[in-house]
């Protein structure tokens, strides 16, 4: 193999710098591979549970104004709309039942009005008396600190006293904060339980919650499990206007395709567009790269992508951080290039723990790149961290890192798992890598074949080394035997 070097780590670093400067943008350019699913599913990691408080934040807002309406409130609803807290008093009377409206106590055929602290004492004195209602009320006090301060801990132990007396608007509060360990430890499998609970009652904030819960336990095993269910609770939600739920089907379900659901294009787009129609972030930036990039079923508009991107950033989504940074970087995307502005953004989304920006972060302090000095100990962090996410360009990045033994002890076991994974997912780098590894023996068995069959993949998706690799005279022979 004459033409191709045997060097791995050199190769590594380099193709990873097209993280940052390549404008072809190779680790987005096909929408159904792995590698694209791995990144989505990271973001979905790195900023749902701020997504999530907000959505909540709403839910809680929608069902004040439900209760104030005079309306039982059957469903809380993550959707987009939301009203600053009232005073604690304008929202419940002394009825103790969220069928009631108004800020006055009924006394006799007199109306006395109460203050916030008197309201709270009363309801929270029904709550201990066991009063379903009562308790679920004081949930929302202490969670939206209406009327009084904010209070997770006290906020989970109502609706936890309410979900389990069956009230299904509690149970998908109660679930959330279980999940993300608000208020308390985290507990996925009473999460799990529990927004299932609020799901199956009709709750549509359960219903978003309880589909994203199963579909991160799918990614974060590895053994993948059917979604068909929780698709149809997600789909359920998303049509009574949940844009979590829209956001989640537009971009992991129908987008790459959730286990036993067939990606679907149309549907996808069709859900992005009613979650960004409520300003919902994570789907900004999914459809704004599907029009930046003129992925199928849209025709290519990068004014319109690189807008969406920018906005989803302002947002505050990760993983549109990291790729309006790169957008300054290379000065593409109409924005111009500015070192300073992309390496900030960049910096902000690895502090969301994005993995892709770890990796980039990471590959601009061990090249001095951007305008920053090296700094190998704060890159051998990210790129590990990136690729203990999953990223599929960190784990590449680390496999390199790891083979050349310069700023951590060299350990080809980890180099042979790290870049097998990452081949795995897609990254054409890592593919390259693992292919050298086989061809020349080194940390593994020789093997040319199996060798071949890795440069053929990673050309197969236009890698240009690989493309190059797979013209040698006995690479391509093995090739014709494949």
């Amino acid at each position: 193999m004459a033409r191709a070097s045997k060097t791995i780590t050199g190769v590594a670093l380099i193709a990873a710098l097209s993280l940052a400067a390549a404008p072809a943008w190779a680790d987005w350019n096909q929408n159904h591979d792995e590698a694209n699913r791995q990144r989505a599913m990271n973001d979905m990691r790195a900023t749902q549970a701020a997504n999530d408080r907000r959505s909540n934040d709403a839910a809680m807002a929608r069902q004040r104004d439900v209760d104030r309406s005079s309306s039982s409130g059957s469903s809380s609803s993550g959707s987009g709309s939301s009203s600053s807290g009232s005073a604690t008093s304008s929202i419940y009377n002394g009825g103790g039942s969220s069928t009631n409206s108004g800020p006055q106590s009924v006394v006799a055929t007199y109306y006395v009005r109460e203050t916030d602290e008197q309201v709270v004492a009363r309801i929270v004195k029904q709550a201990g008396q066991g009063d379903v209602e009562s308790q679920y009320k004081a949930g929302v006090f202490y969670y939206t600190g209406v009327g009084i301060g904010r209070d997770d801990v006290k906020a989970r132990q109502w609706f936890g006293e309410a979900a389990r007396q069956g009230h299904a608007i509690s149970a998908g509060q109660y679930g959330y904060m279980l999940h993300y360990g608000k208020g308390g430890p985290v507990d996925d499998a009473q999460a799990l339980a529990y927004t299932r609970q609020a799901a199956e009652k009709g709750d549509v904030f359960g219903q978003s919650m309880y589909a994203l819960f199963v579909l991160m336990a799918d990614y974060q095993s590895g053994a993948r499990q059917d979604m068909t269910q929780a698709v149809g609770f997600a789909v359920r939600a998303a049509d009574a206007g949940d844009a979590p739920a829209q956001a989640l089907l537009g971009t992991t379900v129908y987008f790459f395709g959730a286990t036993g659901v067939a990606p679907d294009n149309p549907k996808a787009l069709k859900y992005l567009e009613m979650a960004v129609a409520q300003d919902n972030a994570m789907a900004m930036q999914q459809l704004g790269k599907w029009y930046y990039f003129g992925w199928d079923g849209v025709v290519r508009d990068e004014i319109r992508g690189a807008k969406l991107i920018q906005q989803a950033a302002t947002l505050g989504d990760a993983s549109a951080m990291t790729q309006l940074g790169k957008f300054y970087l290379t000065g593409i995307g109409g924005v111009g290039q500015d070192d300073v502005k992309g390496v900030d953004l960049i910096k902000r989304a690895a502090e969301l723990n994005d993995a892709e920006a770890m990796a980039t972060l990471g590959l601009i302090y061990l090249n001095g790149m951007a305008g920053q000095s090296r700094n190998e100990a704060e890159a051998l962090r990210l790129v590990k961290a990136s690729a203990e996410y999953g990223d599929p360009s960190g784990m590449s990045l680390y496999a390199g890192v790891l083979y050349d033994g310069l700023i951590t002890p060299k350990d080809m076991p980890k180099v042979i798992a790290y870049a097998g994974r990452a081949a795995e997912a897609g990254d054409g780098d890592a593919q390259v890598m693992l292919g050298k590894l086989y061809y020349f023996g080194d940390g593994v068995e020789k093997d040319i074949v199996q060798a071949t069959r890795w440069f053929k993949r990673a050309a197969d998706q236009g890698h240009a080394e690989g493309v190059a690799i797979m013209q040698e005279p006995d690479i391509a022979a093995v090739a014709r035997t494949l």
